[in-house]
């Protein structure tokens, strides 16, 4: 991994056993952890639960991914700290909300988790296992959930509203509503 590259999260890659082989720098700040101190640990000293275990026995709290390599014998944790992304949420509500654009943020959050899920029954080949079960689609769909929509996106599409379909908005597009032109 490149140190010269700067992101708004932190990265960890450990082997598929759990030990730790490399970071980014970001990870370094938040961690107070060097690469060198973090190399061969296990990943369980340094997180736990939604908590990253820092040098200083601080406790940052986080959402984390877990992206397994099979073939490279890899797993790469991506974590976006708590605090930071509440930050970065409260610059961005402003421009979310005066856009001219219609526009609707949705939680992927569930999607993940299931898609993590069901890599680790089928593996890397989720195509085909989409295209032998493919209702499971539709599954992996509806664990899209819409936070919030703008103004715009309301008055643009007539008859949307955030109360209509905030639980699972798939639900609202259905092969009757498309037919009618009811979106």
């Amino acid at each position: 991994m490149k140190d010269d590259l700067e992101f708004e999260f932190s990265v960890l890659i450990t082997d598929l056993h759990g030990k730790i082989l490399n970071c980014n720098k970001s990870f370094e700040e938040l961690s107070g952890y060097s690469k060198e101190e973090l190399k061969g640990v296990d990943i369980e000293e340094v997180l736990k639960k939604d908590n990253l275990l820092t040098k200083n026995g601080n406790k940052v709290t986080i959402h984390y991914h877990v992206f397994p390599i099979v073939k490279e014998d890899l797993s790469v944790y991506v974590l976006y700290d708590v605090k930071k992304l509440k930050e970065i949420y409260e610059e961005n509500l402003m421009i979310f909300q005066e856009a001219p654009v219609p526009i609707i943020e949705l939680d992927i959050e569930n999607l993940m988790v299931y898609f993590d899920t069901l890599r680790r029954i089928v593996g890397e080949n989720l195509e085909a296992y989409f295209n032998t079960y493919p209702e499971a689609i539709f599954e992996f769909i509806h664990k899209i959930k819409l936070v919030r929509m703008n103004n715009v996106f309301e008055k643009e599409y007539v008859g949307f509203s955030f109360e209509n379909f905030k639980e699972n908005f798939f639900n609202y597009f259905t092969a009757q509503n498309l037919d009618k032109g009811d979106y």
